[in-house]
């Protein structure tokens, strides 16, 4: 008798349970594994994910803590905050106009969508190492990352001098490994300053230096790769330093330093030309058009 009545109040106490309505169990305590989109991924997606296939990544991501940095090959041990979402939309916006958009213009979102990053990724604070931070970072043909975003002036959107060598300079210089990684460059091109790469210790030298060298920059003198993406990024979006260097190794009796300059300059004019049907004189002439427009351009806000 006791079983039987026993078995009967379980009976009833389990049928009450599974009759209850959800709402009377009040809302979970495990979040929905899906978070909707705002304003500003609506906007990723509309205008870089879709046309370009590119993942715009503003957020910190959820990641092991033993999990190594795809670009540097390092642990992750940097201390970060997360970018700003206001300022890394107008990045996103500005890196449209003057990196996607020309190449668009010239050659179709396809190009981009094929020959472009994966991932932009933008972070708020620099990494900061033992002596140094970095400002920015890339995997050739993977993710570029802006870091330091949240230090971004508002007055500064507008400045095409300061956008362009903090910024869109280094856009064009990854994207040129990309299209090197898939069509070679000539080989010849690492002869003309071949004997003076050094490395890692390009920056044991300054402007002077280089430019006695043969280098536009003094990271151009790390490797023949790295050269030929700074001749072509400064050739096309800032002619006012390719131009006065050119001009002041000139009258100080550089010429020899010139010529392996342009030198290098035609091997990258060939190469655009025969590999990727591009010519870097109508490439820089758009990126130019955009700057001198850029007081004109309207940047959303949300």
């Amino acid at each position: 008798m006791k079983k039987i009545i026993f078995y009967s109040i379980f009976f009833f106490v389990a049928l009450a349970f599974f009759s209850c309505k959800e709402d009377e169990l009040g809302p979970s305590i495990i979040p929905d594994s899906e978070i909707g989109q705002n304003v500003y991924d609506k906007w990723y997606t509309e205008n870089f994910n879709k046309p370009y296939n590119i993942d715009v990544i503003y957020k910190l991501r959820d990641i092991d803590a033993d999990a190594y940095d795809e670009i540097d090959n390092t642990k992750y041990g940097f201390n970060l905050v997360p970018a700003d979402p206001a300022k890394s939309f107008a990045l996103a916006q500005l890196m449209k106009y003057f990196w996607a958009g020309v190449y668009e213009e010239y050659q179709g979102s396809d190009f981009i969508k094929a020959n472009g990053f994966r991932q932009i990724q933008f972070e708020g604070t620099y990494r900061y190492k033992t002596s140094t931070y970095v400002k920015a970072t890339a995997s050739a043909g993977i993710r570029i990352v802006f870091c330091g975003v949240n230090n971004l002036n508002v007055g500064d959107l507008k400045n095409a001098n300061y956008i362009t060598d903090t910024y869109m300079k280094t856009m064009y210089h990854e994207n040129t490994h990309i299209l090197n990684q898939k069509k070679s460059y000539p080989a010849e091109f690492g002869n003309v300053c071949g004997a003076d790469y050094i490395g890692d210790d390009w920056n044991t030298r300054d402007d002077t230096t280089v430019y006695k060298l043969g280098f536009i920059t003094p990271y151009a003198g790390h490797s023949a790769g790295e050269d030929f993406a700074e001749t072509l990024s400064i050739y096309v979006t800032q002619r006012n330093k390719w131009d006065t260097t050119i001009k002041w190794q000139s009258q100080s009796g550089g010429k020899t330093d010139v010529a392996k300059m342009e030198q290098k300059l035609a091997y990258v004019r060939d190469y655009m030309r025969e590999a990727w049907g591009i010519d870097i004189d109508v490439l820089r002439q758009l990126y130019e058009q955009r700057e001198a427009n850029l007081k004109d351009l309207v940047l959303l806000t949300y």
